[in-house]
């Protein structure tokens, strides 16, 4: 295991949700120390080989496109409104080009999205939609369904979304949304509300904060990940 990673996530980070993806079967456990726990359902193949971070052993759980899904119940958690920060991270591998929601708080009906995750043209794309209709889209600068794996982290901070993948801060872009984004909708990895869209590939250690992320923690976590401890991490854990 690859310690400074998990020091780091735990002490700095200090996601609302953490899902290592590494249980041999059942439901995903949540590493954050929050206790949301998601619900594994249908075909999710468990104990598949991870992202292969600088001295890890886990796992990770692949998602066969046709109807595997976890979920958790909608919670005030993880409703983010338009002027709230938060960022959603993971590592994933997958193939495909179009239309796979990777993590959704959505039925495809609702004016209000405060997030989806979809793979889309072959990119990433992180969507937010408000109560006027306002629509921000915002994806990553490159294709990434090279099956090769990828950590990627999706955020709002300010009024820019912006993505981090593999080591590289991309460019943001300016938000629109200016009302309420909130909705009543489960929090689901690997689908949408109301099925659909499934999301066919691999995810391990999907994270998630409603709050700030700054440009050096993403940073470090990606040099972490790769058995490099910086300046900046020994700073931020420890204060020194």
């Amino acid at each position: 295991m690859p310690s400074g990673f998990y020091n780091y996530m735990y002490g700095a980070i200090v996601p609302d949700v953490w899902w290592r993806m590494d249980e041999a079967a059942g439901n995903c456990q949540d590493s954050s120390g929050n206790a949301h726990h998601a619900t594994l359902a249908e075909n999710c193949t468990y104990q598949q080989a991870g992202a292969g971070m600088v001295g890890d052993s886990c796992h990770s759980i692949l998602f066969n496109g046709a109807n595997a899904y976890q979920l958790i119940p909608a919670a005030a958690w993880e409703n983010v409104d338009y002027n709230e920060n938060f960022f959603i991270g993971f590592w994933t591998k997958f193939t495909e080009t179009d239309n796979l929601y990777l993590c959704s708080k959505w039925n495809g009906a609702d004016t209000n999205i405060p997030y989806i995750v979809e793979v889309n043209s072959s990119k990433l794309k992180l969507t937010m939609r408000d109560a006027s209709a306002h629509l921000d889209q915002h994806s990553t600068a490159n294709a990434l369904n090279n099956g090769a794996w990828h950590f990627c982290i999706a955020r709002r901070v300010g009024t820019n979304l912006s993505w981090f993948v593999d080591g590289t801060w991309e460019a943001a872009a300016a938000q629109t949304v200016n009302t309420t984004t909130t909705n009543a909708r489960d929090f689901l990895v690997g689908t949408r509300m109301g099925g659909g869209s499934w999301f066919a590939g691999y995810i391990q250690d999907f994270f998630f904060k409603k709050g700030t992320l700054t440009d050096g923690q993403g940073v470090t976590l990606w040099q972490l990940a790769k058995g490099r401890q910086s300046a900046y991490y020994y700073k931020n854990l420890y204060g020194i």
